[in-house]
């Protein structure tokens, strides 16, 4: 089932990378970041009191910007809802990734969204079976890639102590980032979560992935 499995980490690991390393293989798609799999989730206004999704979610789903990026007609996606089975959140992007992968002839569909290393355990309550890989990068070269990082407001550049000492906060986000992702994946079976090391990756591609 769909999601097969979700790539996550502190931003600035290697996940990129992986993606796109994964993604080459014959059998297995991966999507651009996603960032609204558990944000629309938790929206109060999200699901009936059946646990049914509300129309309200499919019609923010569909403005979504990064939604747009997964090539889906908005047609698509209102037809989803129309098949005449009991459609709840999960079953619903489960659909998505599902017509996501047959668009590109593959059958095994993931995700890569950094942040997501935060959210393991509530993508794990949606679909039990899906596995995580967690990308861990030495903090120091992550911290050197956060301050090179071509983007205006990167994550950790939204806390105030960024711009008197980035080195610190730097620190802290990705100490926070991976603390979060190891308590969830410990809490998970051995063949649902892999840590993924950045510097095991480029010096034996072939065989971590």
């Amino acid at each position: 089932m769909n999601p097969y499995f979700f790539v996550v980490g502190c931003p600035r690991s290697g996940t990129t990378l992986l993606q796109r390393m994964v993604n080459a293989h014959p059998q297995v798609a991966i999507t651009p970041e996603s960032h609204w799999i558990p944000h629309l989730y938790e929206k109060p206004w999200a699901l009936k009191e059946n646990g049914l999704v509300e129309h309200q979610l499919v019609r923010e789903l569909a403005a979504h910007p990064k939604f747009a990026r997964l090539g889906i007609h908005r047609e698509e996606l209102k037809k989803l809802g129309r098949n005449g089975y009991a459609l709840t959140y999960s079953r619903l992007v489960t659909a998505i990734l599902d017509l996501y992968g047959k668009a590109r002839g593959k059958s095994l569909v993931g995700d890569k969204t950094p942040d997501y290393v935060r959210r393991i355990c509530t993508l794990h309550g949606l679909w039990p079976e899906a596995r995580f890989v967690h990308v861990i990068r030495d903090g120091r070269d992550v911290c050197l890639s956060m301050r090179e990082w071509p983007k205006v407001r990167p994550k950790p550049g939204d806390f105030t102590t960024w711009k008197d000492d980035p080195v610190s906060t730097a620190a802290w986000w990705w100490e926070f980032n991976l603390r979060h992702g190891r308590e969830a994946g410990r809490s998970l079976a051995s063949r649902l979560y892999y840590e993924l090391l950045y510097e095991a990756l480029v010096t034996c591609p072939r065989e971590e992935c």
